[in-house]
């Protein structure tokens, strides 16, 4: 449940390099761990130039696609992810200085484990 209180706070990538900024200051509720921030257009970069520093575990990716080309790909291949998310309602409209919207008809989609008990918090 995202609370109505929101803290400024920072946002930063994974490569623990002082110029990997996402967004220096940004209004957003409280996060716990095991929280999901989504975020669109994030680059390749994200996971190539990743450090487990401190222990930190590597995130596992999303993949996210329109609708019209995931039946493409579906029809296309015999064999489709294994798992995959139809439920649009994880995915909301986000906005910042470095960042598009989300497109509503976005169907998000993991080739990985898919961690389903997660919160989704979301940048208004």
């Amino acid at each position: 449940k995202e609370s109505s209180e929101k803290y400024t706070s920072s946002i930063w990538g994974p490569t623990c390099d002082g110029l990997d900024c996402i967004h220096k200051s940004i209004e957003i509720p409280k996060l716990n761990i095991g929280d999901w921030v989504l975020w669109k257009n994030m680059g390749a970069y994200t996971i190539s130039a990743a450090v487990q520093f401190n222990g930190l575990p590597f995130g596992k990716p999303l993949y996210f696609m329109s609708k019209q080309f995931w039946d493409s790909v579906k029809s296309a291949f015999q064999t489709v992810p294994r798992k995959y998310v139809v439920d649009t309602s994880v995915m909301r409209h986000n906005s910042s200085d470095c960042s598009n919207e989300v497109e509503d008809d976005m169907l998000p989609w993991i080739l990985e484990d898919f961690v389903e008990d997660a919160a989704v918090v979301t940048i208004q």
